[in-house]
């Protein structure tokens, strides 16, 4: 590696560059970029941020609650959690034949209402004194 390519990289690692992108504007393996940026200090996360960072990933989406280290990558702290979580960030999948209103359909791909009062509503329409429904 030239003098002139070691300043390159530097420069370029200094605008916040990836290893793979210095090494395809430079021509040189991207193994060795990461080695000459680990040697010189060039890396581009500091302490503060990767802790920063690592915090919040581990953390319960749903409750914020701190999550226990285990062998396997856990994103909720509990079942209920995820359950809480999908049900709520979960979006609308059908639409009401009486009401025409988007809603959830949990699964049921069968379900045709939105709720109790629309499926009611839909089969036994209110009649009139007179015997003709409105």
């Amino acid at each position: 590696m030239t003098v002139p390519q070691k300043e390159q990289i530097k420069a370029l690692r200094g605008q916040g560059l990836s290893y793979l992108e210095i090494a395809e504007k430079v021509g040189i393996s991207k193994n060795t970029i990461k080695t000459f940026c680990r040697r010189n200090a060039l890396g581009a996360v500091t302490a503060s941020e990767e802790t920063k960072h690592r915090d919040l990933k581990d953390q319960c989406p749903h409750c914020g609650r701190l999550l226990h280290k285990t062998r396997s990558t856990k994103r909720f702290c509990s079942d209920a959690c995820r359950l809480a979580y999908h049900k709520a960030n979960r979006p609308p999948s059908a639409v009401c034949i009486h009401c025409g209103e988007l809603f959830n359909d949990n699964g049921n791909r069968k379900r045709k209402y939105c709720s109790v009062r629309c499926c009611t509503t839909s089969r036994f329409p209110i009649r009139n004194t007179e015997g003709v429904a409105v």
